[in-house]
């Protein structure tokens, strides 16, 4: 299922795995996760960013006060956050940073999979209104040694090269779409 950002650009939401629910009572896709992708046709770029429960994602769009945030134009980024996101987030994990004021706009990640690279994603609105998206590197050795995996890189050199992976703009009429199709997924399968 494509959540369009743009013309070029959209979140592949995998749905095989869910069932077309038989009745309300129906409740076996509540526990199954789905992949997002988001792909850029141009670019040709196929990032798998998150992994989620359908459920979950779901009662985001429906229920959730940020994606209200969003369109109000009331989720624009502390002045306390200097650099960005994921910068911040990663040097909060490293012990770096005490404040974790990142993650008032985190969404969603697939950090705790195994499998690399790493990602968190973000929503927020900048100065102009904008609703951004953005996704982000996550430092993926926190919790390894060098002994334990011999692919490990330092935190130091890892962040040196760190830079944001997508930043773009989600249309504040394709967020209402992404409300209206997440209410159509949770219809059809019963989350």
């Amino acid at each position: 299922m494509k959540f369009i950002i743009s013309f070029d650009e959209y979140l592949e939401v995998n749905i095989d795995d869910l069932k077309v629910a038989e009745s309300d009572q129906d409740y076996s896709n509540w526990s199954k996760s789905i992949d997002i992708t988001y792909i850029n046709t141009q670019k040709n770029l196929f990032i798998k960013f998150a992994n989620s429960k359908a459920r979950s994602f779901c009662f985001f769009f429906l229920t959730s006060q940020k994606v209200k945030d969003l369109l109000s134009n009331n989720k624009q980024l502390s002045k306390t956050i200097i650099n960005d996101l994921g910068f911040e987030w990663n040097q909060f994990f490293k012990g770096i940073s005490k404040s974790n004021e990142a993650f008032n706009y985190h969404w969603m990640c697939n950090d705790h999979l195994q499998i690399r690279p790493y990602y968190n994603s973000w929503l927020y609105n900048d100065e102009q209104g904008n609703i951004i998206f953005e996704i982000t590197p996550f430092y993926p050795w926190f919790y390894v040694t060098k002994k334990t995996n011999k692919e490990k890189v330092s935190y130091k050199e890892w962040i040196e090269n760190y830079k944001p992976t997508i930043k773009t703009i989600i249309p504040h009429k394709n967020l209402k779409k992404w409300i209206i199709q997440a209410e159509h997924m949770k219809k059809e399968y019963n989350l």
